[in-house]
C-alpha cells in the first residue's frame, strides 16, 4: 500500500519566543538540547494529514508495490511512485486510479525494461 501524507506545521520557535534549550559542539557535532516544555501549543505545531491511499486491488497489479523508494506530485496532483524492486515508475491520478506504469525489468541484472 502506497500513503501519502502531508506534514503541515512549522519548523521555526513562534515569533518573539524565548528558545531555552542549549546547542553544544561536540568535535564538530552539534548537539541540540530543547527543553521539556514545548514552545508550540497543539495548533502550532506539526501534525500529519493522509492525501491518498492507494491500496493494493488483486485486478489492478500497478497498486502492488513492492520496495518503494521515491514519490513526486505533479501539477495536476498525479503521483508517481519509484518502485525499486518492479524497477518501474508507476503513475496514480490524483484519485489515486492506476494510470500506468514507466519501465519495468529488463534483459540482464538491474536492466530496465
Amino acid at each position: 500500500m502506497l500513503l501519502v501524507v502531508l506534514c503541515l506545521g512549522g519548523c521555526e520557535p513562534p515569533a518573539g519566543s524565548d528558545w531555552t534549550g542549549t546547542v553544544i559542539d561536540s568535535a564538530g557535532i552539534r548537539i541540540v538540547q530543547n527543553p521539556a516544555a514545548p514552545l508550540w501549543t497543539a495548533e502550532e505545531g506539526w501534525w500529519v494529514e493522509e492525501a491518498l491511499r492507494i491500496a493494493p486491488r488483486e485486478d489492478v497489479p500497478e497498486t502492488g508495490f513492492g520496495y518503494v523508494v521515491d514519490v513526486t506530485m505533479d501539477g495536476e496532483g498525479r503521483v508517481y511512485a519509484l518502485d525499486r524492486q518492479a524497477r518501474a515508475v508507476r503513475a496514480f491520478d490524483a484519485d489515486g486510479n492506476a494510470l500506468g506504469t514507466l519501465g519495468g525489468p529488463g534483459e540482464g541484472p538491474g536492466g530496465l525494461g
